[in-house]
């Protein structure tokens, strides 16, 4: 169910994406194979391929992932719930430390943008909380 989020994911941003590498005046051979399919018979691995040729921003990267720790560690009022082990039905799942979860994040060495993000959405995901969702935002 994660993966299938985890790629829904992907494939809603690819479209911005390519707006993004587009206009960032950037070439990039992956998104430009995409971006030549004209919307017909794009696969999962195509937009992986597109979104894996996107260079990695550290700097980009870095305020990203301290702007979603912050929100996390000083806004998200169901942080001590989701650390619970043992809650009664409806709410049993495993103990998340989502602020732990994002500061590996952030100390973690990425060379792919997709993969970062990849990983923030899946930390994210791992709350099984609908009320909280990451959409990368251009």
């Amino acid at each position: 169910m994660v993966s299938y989020a985890i790629k829904t994911c992907i494939l809603l941003v690819s479209a911005i994406a390519l707006a993004d590498v587009a206009t960032a005046g950037q070439t990039s051979l992956g998104c430009s194979d995409l971006a030549a399919k004209h919307g017909v018979n794009i696969t999962y691995e195509d937009v992986v391929t597109c979104y894996d040729s996107i260079p990695f921003n550290q700097a980009a990267a870095k305020s990203t992932i301290d702007s979603v720790i912050a929100i996390f560690n000083d806004y998200y009022i169901s942080r001590d719930s989701a650390m619970t082990p043992f809650l009664a039905k409806p709410l049993q799942s495993d103990p998340v430390d989502i602020v732990q979860k994002l500061r590996k994040i952030a100390r973690a060495s990425y060379t792919s943008d997709r993969k970062f993000h990849t990983d923030i959405c899946s930390a994210i995901a791992s709350l099984h909380d609908l009320h909280v969702e990451y959409a990368r935002m251009f």
